[in-house]
C-alpha cells in the first residue's frame, strides 16, 4: 500500500502511511518545495498519519508542494 494526500483546507495536508511495526521512536520533517518563501510545519503525528500546516513568507496558509521525511526506530 502506498502513502497518501489528502488536503484538508487552504494550507492543512493529512498524509497517510502504510501500516507498520509499533516503533519505539519517531521523528517527521516536512519542508516546503517552491522558491516563494513558502514554509511547512508539522501540526501532529502517529505512526500512520503526518498532519502537515504549511504558510506563505508573511505566515498565511497557503497550498504549498511539500516534501516529508518520517524516520523511525523500531
Amino acid at each position: 500500500m502506498k502513502s497518501q494526500l489528502l488536503k484538508s483546507g487552504v494550507g492543512q495536508y493529512l498524509v497517510t502511511l502504510p501500516a507498520g511495526g509499533s516503533p519505539t521512536s519517531t521523528t517527521v520533517v516536512a519542508t516546503a518545495v517552491n522558491n516563494s518563501g513558502d514554509y511547512c510545519n508539522i501540526a501532529r503525528w502517529t505512526n500512520t498519519s503526518i498532519y502537515v500546516d504549511c504558510y506563505d513568507g508573511t505566515g498565511v496558509a497557503t497550498n504549498s508542494g511539500f516534501n516529508v521525511m518520517f524516520l523511525a526506530k523500531e
